[in-house]
């Protein structure tokens, strides 16, 4: 893993086990010099600048700067943060950056109801999404049914593999 550009770790949200599994193998990879950027899907990416200025905020009393970071970045809704924690705290500790991965509502919703074309073309090229194999994207389908375990209707399996 230490030789990749990018490593993807994706998991089951509320698996304890296998986030334990991921910050050790994390560790291991801090461990042995690598200072990879970390993304996390629980932060929109208009709130990287939140992110950003979280990281050096004069804190409030008895409030750490995780907690801060996560309220400040709006990331509190909806995820078990006990979970997440530990990656927050070895980015931190580390200084890595923390990069706000998640599309928000209304670019997910835009990209489901009209493909990447919703995206301005310069992201769209930055991201070499107009470039995607047809194999790559019938596979990503294919991960995203499997990952949603096959219930979602086959008829908006297109749309929500792209906004995902």
């Amino acid at each position: 893993m230490s030789r990749r550009p990018v490593i993807l770790l994706g998991e089951v949200h509320d698996n304890v086990a296998q986030h334990a599994v991921r910050a050790e193998a994390l560790r291991l990879l801090l461990a042995r010099g690598a200072r990879p950027a970390i993304a996390f899907e629980q932060f929109d990416r208009e709130r990287q600048g939140d992110v950003d200025r979280a990281r050096i905020d004069v804190l409030p009393p008895g409030v750490t700067r995780v907690d801060h970071l996560i309220q400040r970045a709006g990331g509190a809704r909806g995820w078990d943060w006990n979970l997440y924690r530990q990656f927050l705290e070895l980015a931190l500790e580390y200084d890595l950056p923390i990069v706000a991965a998640n599309l928000s509502r209304p670019e997910a919703m835009g990209i489901a109801q009209q493909g990447f074309g919703a995206f301005n073309a310069q992201l769209r090229e930055n991201y070499g999404l107009d470039r995607l194999p047809a194999e790559f994207l019938a596979a990503h389908e294919r991960a995203v049914d499997h990952g949603h375990c096959e219930l979602m209707p086959p008829e908006i399996l297109p749309s929500l593999a792209r906004a995902q």
